[in-house]
């Protein structure tokens, strides 16, 4: 019996995952995921801060610290849009905070709860990708 060689199917199994790896790298959004980010935002972002990102939801009031204008993320990091540290921002879990706790939930671990076997980074990425879209020009 001839052995087969393992590697076409491999390269199949492994091609989509990485051109989401690769593209997120690059700050490319694969189609779709802008939307999806769009989707997901509305859902768990906007009562905070709000449905264009200006941090004036409407639970914004009730914060003790008022949300940020997601709009002025790249305007204030000198016109660069710092991609992971916005997705580590929402996840939560690798951000440390050396004073108080975190105004903004923890998304990673809530997120297992609220949505259960979605992988909680492909949200989160999709997210980042809209967040990235919505910047002032």
């Amino acid at each position: 019996m001839k052995k087969r060689s393992l590697l076409p199917a491999l390269i199949v199994a492994i091609l989509p995952a990485t051109t989401v790896i690769t593209r997120a790298a690059s700050n490319e959004a694969p189609p779709g995921v802008i939307e999806d980010g769009r989707r997901a935002y509305a859902s768990l972002c906007a009562s905070c801060h709000g449905p264009n990102g200006k941090g004036d939801g409407p639970m914004a009031a009730e914060l003790s610290n008022k949300p940020i204008d997601l709009t002025q993320i790249a305007r204030n990091n000198k016109g660069t849009f710092p991609f992971w540290h916005v997705f580590n921002s929402i996840d939560g879990r690798t951000i440390l905070r050396a004073h108080g706790g975190p105004e903004m939930p923890v998304w990673g671990s809530r997120s297992e709860a609220i949505y259960g076997n979605v992988p909680t980074r492909e949200w989160m990425l999709a997210v980042t990708f809209y967040i990235e879209s919505i910047q002032a020009k």
